[in-house]
């Protein structure tokens, strides 16, 4: 067990610096290192150093679950503010070199690197015309973020510090609140696209951007939101919401093959039912979730993990409200039953708002849910706990790294559309809220060769025919017509009143005055 630092290297500098790492300024800057009482290890990343170092401790003796020490490290040192990363001074803001030798400053007089350095340590404070004080672009973004946390679940909050401190702040940490333009707006896009961030996660780091600088317009912080000038659709012109990886039928049957028995009926709900990973924890037994005397699938809960909010595991509504109430797979049916013979499931207590959050200072609903998928402790499992399954599963499958639980989602989507599945139904058993998602999504997987030609025309002569009309004669007929007309006469040649020789075109009088007042 150790606590290390994420963002510098122990090797220093020729100066004594220490060195940057490859992950300065992305994520949490300490990371511990950590085994769980069943001996398997694992690792959990903080932003403060003391709250990792204490988190470490408790876990030494092994006495302690992760969860439980966690617990006890937000009680002894709460989180109350996401600090900034640091990042490096852009090169607009450096000085540049002399050509020659400066003057020696005075003795009491700062150099140019001091200020430099101390204006981009210490954000700026931004006044309005009515006296309002505003700090830098981070400090707003904080302040931002603390007032809206009682409007949002804690998924939503923990989104929302993963996008700011990943794709924004490493961006607009050097930045004050009115220094950013549409120009530098289009800037952090380019540069979000050249990462080959997917279109979705685009449009969410986007859609976060926009609401905070329409805030700060509010707020009086700035006059004019830089985001309003900005059609996202036309910047994403090019980029597609197509998965970047499905896998192909050989693929999900050898991945079946060598995840373990315990696990096989969870790969199926992804693969036959195309449930999300969440989701697929979150089942229950008996007619909540799963109701095998209809054969019927309701899909209305996700298990998910907080502990600051719900002191670990809790069952919250799917992602996006995507509730839905499908026909049960035949075949995942029977590895259903076939799962519950030998796993029984597990009874946990645990807060349930899928039927509604609470409102602020009232407890959440606790009951009884009986799990389906538990881990080898009998506890519900981890996300990161499941990550760490995952990737030997994936290696031995033969999977690349793109392989996730989501492509299992994919899989049965691009494989219901080669089957000749209507985009409706489709979005149906995915439950997007709008067919647009899912024809942006899958739209190259529809195959050419099944979509219907020449609809009008065919829906017109089928009119014609039974009004006993002919509508385009074929070229028999139309050569048997000829034979019967027999030769067309001469037309005579008519003397053209502009001079034109004969037999060319004539133009129309009409036309031609115009284009000689025109050119008059």
């Amino acid at each position: 067990m150790s606590v290390g630092d994420r963002w510098y290297l122990k090797a220093r500098t020729a100066n004594g610096r220490k060195k940057k790492s490859s992950n300065y300024g992305r994520g949490s800057q300490w990371r511990v290192l950590f085994k769980h009482p069943d001996g398997t290890g694992d690792e959990k990343h903080f932003k403060d150093e003391a709250r990792a170092r204490l988190f470490d401790s408790l876990m030494l003796p092994g006495a302690m679950s992760a969860e439980e020490a966690m617990a006890e490290v937000d009680r002894q040192l709460p989180e109350n503010s996401t600090p900034a990363p640091p990042t490096p001074a852009p090169a607009r803001r450096a000085p540049a070199p002399a050509k020659a030798s400066a003057p020696e400053a005075a003795p009491n007089s700062p150099s140019k690197s001091t200020l430099i350095a101390s204006s981009q340590s210490t954000p700026k404070t931004l006044t309005t015309g009515a006296g309002t004080p505003f700090g830098g672009f981070h400090t707003y973004c904080e302040r931002w973020r603390k007032s809206r946390s009682i409007l949002q679940g804690p998924s939503r909050q923990d989104t929302v510090v993963g996008i700011l401190g990943n794709h924004i702040y490493p961006f607009f940490n050097s930045f004050e609140t009115n220094e950013i333009t549409t120009t530098v707006v289009l800037e952090w896009l380019a540069d979000r696209i050249a990462t080959k961030v997917a279109q979705s996660s685009l449009e969410l780091y986007y859609n976060l951007l926009n609401a905070i600088l329409n805030s700060a317009t509010t707020d009086g912080a700035i006059k004019k939101n830089p985001c309003s000038g900005i059609k996202l659709r036309d910047a994403l012109r090019g980029l597609s919401r197509a998965p970047r990886w499905v896998p192909e039928p050989r693929q999900a049957v050898r991945l079946l093959e060598v995840v373990p028995d315990q696990y096989r009926a969870a790969i199926w709900y992804g693969i036959g039912q195309g449930l999300r990973f969440a989701e697929v924890m979150g089942l229950e037994t008996g007619d909540r979730c799963v109701e095998q005397r209809t054969k019927t699938l309701h899909v209305i809960q996700q298990l998910q993990f907080h502990t600051r909010t719900y002191g670990g595991f809790y069952l919250s509504p799917p992602k996006h409200g995507s509730v839905g109430h499908l026909d049960l797979d035949p075949m995942v049916a029977q590895i259903t039953e076939e799962h519950l013979r030998h796993w029984a499931p597990i009874e946990v207590v645990i807060p349930d708002i899928s039927g509604g959050t609470p409102d602020p200072g009232q407890a959440p609903l606790m009951r009884v849910a009986q799990l389906m998928f538990y881990d080898h402790l009998k506890r519900p499992i981890h996300d990161r706990r499941w990550s760490t399954l995952w990737e030997g599963w994936r290696e031995q499958a033969g999977w690349p790294k793109l392989g996730t639980f989501h492509s299992l989602r994919h899989f049965f989507a691009t494989t219901m559309i080669q089957e000749g599945a209507e985009p409706t139904e489709v979005q149906h058993q995915l439950r997007h809220a709008k067919l647009e998602t899912t024809w942006s999504t899958y739209i190259h997987y529809w195959p050419r060769h099944n979509r219907k030609k020449s609809l009008v025309s065919d829906a017109l002569l089928k009119t014609a025919h039974e009004h006993g009309k002919v509508l385009a004669p074929s070229p028999v007929q139309r050569r048997a017509q000829a034979k019967k007309e027999g030769p067309r006469p001469a037309f005579p040649q008519v003397r053209d009143p502009f001079g034109a020789p004969p037999g060319t075109r004539t133009p129309n009088p009409l036309v031609k005055s115009q284009l000689l007042c025109q050119l008059s």
